[in-house]
């Protein structure tokens, strides 16, 4: 069964106001690790915690994949 779209596409299409540039010094493979370490943390901070701008927020064991 051959699936047209997800993570097992060989091509996908996306909107460019989505995208960003991989910086030259990073791998392709660290740059594709970002979103995952970097927009989970920040999604909770914004929708769980519901921080806003001007807030301090105190992080406590900021260490692994998502901390």
């Amino acid at each position: 069964m051959a699936m047209a779209n997800g993570t097992y596409a060989e091509v996908v299409t996306a909107k460019a106001d989505v995208l960003a540039p991989i910086p030259d010094n990073l791998s392709f493979e660290r740059a594709a690790a970002l979103p995952l370490v970097v927009l989970t943390g920040a999604q909770l901070i914004e929708r769980a915690v519901k921080v806003e701008r001007g807030q301090t927020v105190l992080i406590l064991g900021a260490l692994g994949g998502v901390g």
